[in-house]
């Protein structure tokens, strides 16, 4: 008895932006690749996003065997519809190339995909299937595909405040340096408690989303960058310095 094959289609930026705009995250990727095996073997799967989201879980998405897409443009298009355009090439030419595919699944709320899971349905007779969250999938993408199936969002989970406390007192003591921060550079840079660089990244944008941190973009060397700075009037950051003054302030006798 042969077993089928199952193509999984990400629209990574859909998958990440639409939990952590509800302050949530996504499940990890390797739960898709746990839902995708339940259909079948897994011929293909594939995430399609820009460097900023792609690169948050690289190392998530290596661990559970999901290509990761770059989606680049030199044009002005719109990165959304750059993402949009790589992605329905790539299921176009695994219908044609592959036609031993029998299941496709597609991670994303976005309509756009309608006439694509349509044409896959009814024209090449194979089991569609879309993973979305609830609330911020399109309804005629939900008509357009054989099943629905639910994501569902997870708590962030922050590091123990001590953890915080050492990461405020490091940035603070390279901005009293002068330094020019990031939140890549932190992230690169800054190691503590076993943390991976993906992880150490995570954290500061939960911490830059509950106010610990700030984003400013400023022009430095003839272009814009965003520096990440304290929040000094943070309660967590008054606690980590104590009565140590903002980085660049002068001291008082």
């Amino acid at each position: 008895m042969s077993i089928d094959s199952v193509a999984l289609f990400i629209d990574f930026e859909y998958f990440v932006y639409g939990a952590e705009n509800e302050r949530m995250a996504p499940p990890a990727p390797a739960r898709l690749m746990e839902r995708a095996a339940e259909y079948g073997s897994v011929a293909a799967a594939k995430a399609f996003g820009q460097n900023d989201v792609l690169d948050r879980y690289r190392q998530e998405l290596r661990a559970a065997s999901i290509e990761a897409i770059l989606c680049t443009s030199t044009g002005g298009a719109n990165k959304k519809n750059v993402t949009d355009f790589y992605m329905l090439d790539s299921i176009y030419q695994t219908a044609y190339t592959q036609g031993h595919i029998h299941h496709y699944i597609l991670v994303t709320g976005d309509g756009d995909f309608a006439s694509v899971l349509a044409y896959l349905r009814y024209r090449l007779q194979k089991n569609t299937i879309v993973m979305a969250y609830a609330d911020s999938v399109s309804p005629e993408l939900k008509a357009a595909a054989n099943e629905f199936v639910e994501l569902k969002r997870v708590a962030k989970e922050m590091w123990p405040e001590e953890e915080q406390i050492k990461l405020i007192r490091f940035v603070h003591s390279g901005q009293s340096l002068g330094k020019l921060i990031t939140l890549t550079s932190t992230a690169r840079v800054y190691k503590s408690g076993g943390a991976t660089e993906d992880e150490r990244r995570e954290q500061i944008a939960r911490m830059i989303q509950n106010g610990v941190f700030e984003q400013r973009v400023e022009e430095h060397g003839g272009g814009p960058i965003r520096l990440l700075y304290l929040n000094y009037s943070h309660p967590l950051v008054q606690k980590a310095l104590g009565d140590e003054p903002p980085a660049g302030a002068a001291k008082t006798e």
